[in-house]
């Protein structure tokens, strides 16, 4: 009977398990907003696997693979609560998710202090070399950034019952992906706490650009996607994402680019948010 209540239990994710999960994700450190986990769940349900401490029935173990662009998987959402590590409990979460993945492409990217572990154990040893750069502080200067783009172009915000507004911002993602993001889109901008802002050529009503704010589970405003034309459509975008959103300009801002985009780098130290992590995106060794 004793062992039956030390017994760790794996099993699929349910709804119901969506803001413990998310919380043994972020003790570690690590912040993601419950709206977009909520979105990736509801695409792809089967894709996140929790470990579960039987004597007291509490999620002490996370991880998921959603399938995303291009029918491929990404690792992340990784978590093991520190009294249980050590003790295979997240190579068999890990395990798990990669069966989901099966023989799609997959990849992650790596916090430092774990990047060892995903190399030699994981088997993720192939870097790609790009890093997502994580930058997380008070902004400063906002005023600093550029507010207007051309006399041609206008920057507006969604409105969650603009259909037709959300069919030209999956349009948009579509050529910034080469492959069409509808439902996970449809989803995540539809949630109450997403504000998002659309850069619109007058000339011809095509985007140029769009971006997403929305707060994380400390509170915090958390910024991304981001995607536009230049840099120029780019920073006036978040200069908009931020000003309407009171949590990122009081309590602070988690910002992430890639390491490769010398816009986000720049808008980054524009706006004096200290960079915190380079997590490296690393790909299975069979690739």
């Amino acid at each position: 009977m004793d062992s039956n209540k030390n017994e760790i239990i794996y099993r699929q994710m349910e709804v119901k398990d969506l803001k413990d999960g998310l919380n043994c994700f972020t003790a570690h450190n690590l912040q993601e907003s419950l709206s977009t986990l909520e979105a990736y769940y509801e695409c792809d349900p089967k894709a996140f696997y929790v470990a579960i401490n039987n004597s007291d029935n509490r999620i002490i173990g996370v991880c998921g693979a959603p399938v995303t662009t291009h029918n491929s998987g990404f690792l992340g959402l990784y978590g093991v609560e520190k009294g249980f590590q050590n003790r295979g409990i997240g190579q068999k979460l890990f395990k798990l998710c990669l069966k989901h993945i099966n023989t799609r492409n997959c990849g992650l990217h790596a916090v430092p202090e774990k990047l060892s572990m995903y190399e030699e154990k994981a088997g993720f040893g192939v870097r790609e070399g790009v890093s997502m750069v994580v930058c997380n502080d008070l902004p400063q200067n906002l005023e600093d950034l550029l507010k207007t783009i051309n006399e041609n172009t206008r920057v507006d915000e969604l409105n969650k019952e603009n259909k037709d507004l959300l069919t030209k911002i999956i349009e948009y993602d579509l050529k910034v992906h080469n492959e069409r993001r509808e439902k996970l889109l449809s989803l995540s901008l539809s949630k109450h706490d997403y504000n998002t802002f659309v850069a619109i050529d007058d000339k011809s009503g095509q985007l140029t650009g769009y971006g997403c704010i929305r707060l994380h589970n400390g509170g915090k405003g958390m910024i991304g996607p981001v995607y536009a034309d230049n840099d120029t459509i780019a920073e006036v975008l978040i200069y908009n994402l931020i000003k309407s959103c009171i949590a990122a300009q009081t309590k602070g801002l988690l910002f992430m680019t890639i390491s490769s985009s010398s816009g986000g780098i720049r808008i980054a130290q524009k706006l004096q948010i200290t960079e915190r992590d380079r997590c490296e995106r690393n790909l299975p060794n069979t690739y």
